[in-house]
């Protein structure tokens, strides 16, 4: 068996291409993370831009943590115009910004947020981040302060009810003058009680399947839209009966470019997702 022998003049061009390939994987692997962003509207010839709202959910996710300001920087540059943002409440009562009740869904410790304090939430990082920067979970006023300031508009996904943290963080936005999109919830009980709070601002009832149940209450309720779930059955039957009885709606669970435009063509005309880029 001939051995393989390498003359020393040529290790140097043999670690040159051994990294250029290793830096090639790793821009196959980014490309492939980052792949949820590389569908553009523009690039759709059935939607009209003018009047479609793409509304980040919650943000990237696989190299920004979403629920957080770093998201709101990040969706910015990808010229989303207003981002969803998850509250969680924790033992204390305070709203934080994270998509999921776990925290070890999403930081390096194990629970779920209402297990904690606020404050005993800052102990924790969220994960696969930059180096040497550790960003930790936010109260909602936080995120939400820093999209507006950056001219996008938060809609603040409310999943735990709690009266008097909901009218505290809904006192908090208004003396802060945070100007809040829209409120969203899948409990129409929980969107009522913020009517009594704010009569004007629109309210989001979030669904799976419509049913002309669902259509009976919201008639019953000013500015409420409908967010239901693009998989739902029917959907062009309900939204006729939308539009009859004047309700607004929304959708969410979009997954390409090709889903929004099927939806666009009868009605749709604003999304939640995180899987389309703005423009």
């Amino acid at each position: 068996m001939k051995t393989l022998k390498i003359e020393t003049k040529h290790i140097p061009k043999i670690i040159l291409a051994v990294a250029c390939i290793a830096v090639a994987v790793l821009c196959g692997i980014k490309a492939v993370k980052e792949i949820k962003y590389k569908e553009v509207l523009p690039e759709s010839s059935v939607i009209g831009l003018d009047n479609v709202l793409i509304i980040a959910d919650g943000g990237n996710g696989t190299e920004i943590p979403k629920n957080t300001v770093y998201a709101v920087d990040d969706l910015l540059s990808k010229q989303f115009k207003a981002i969803k943002i998850d509250a969680r409440l924790t033992k204390d009562k305070k709203y934080v910004s994270l998509a999921d009740a776990d925290i070890s869904d999403f930081t390096d410790g194990e629970g779920n947020v209402s297990d904690y304090n606020y404050f005993d939430l800052l102990e924790f990082n969220i994960r696969n981040f930059r180096p040497n920067e550790n960003p930790v979970i936010e109260l909602v006023s936080k995120t939400a302060k820093h999209a507006v300031s950056n001219s996008i508009s938060p809609v603040i996904y409310l999943h735990d009810f709690n009266k008097k943290a909901i009218k505290e963080l809904v006192n908090e936005f208004s003396q802060q003058g945070i100007s809040v999109y829209a409120y969203a919830s899948d409990s129409l009980k929980e969107l009522q009680y913020i009517r009594k709070l704010d009569s004007q601002i629109e309210l989001i009832y979030q669904v799976d399947e419509i049913t002309d149940e669902i259509i009976e209450e919201c008639k019953k309720e000013y500015n409420i839209s409908v967010c239901f779930n693009s998989k739902a059955k029917n959907i062009s039957v309900y939204i006729e009966k939308m539009n009859i009885e004047e309700i607004d709606y929304l959708c969410h669970g979009t997954k390409t470019l090709k889903d929004i435009e099927e939806l666009y063509k009868i009605g749709v005309r604003r999304f939640i997702t995180d899987t389309v880029k703005a423009g």
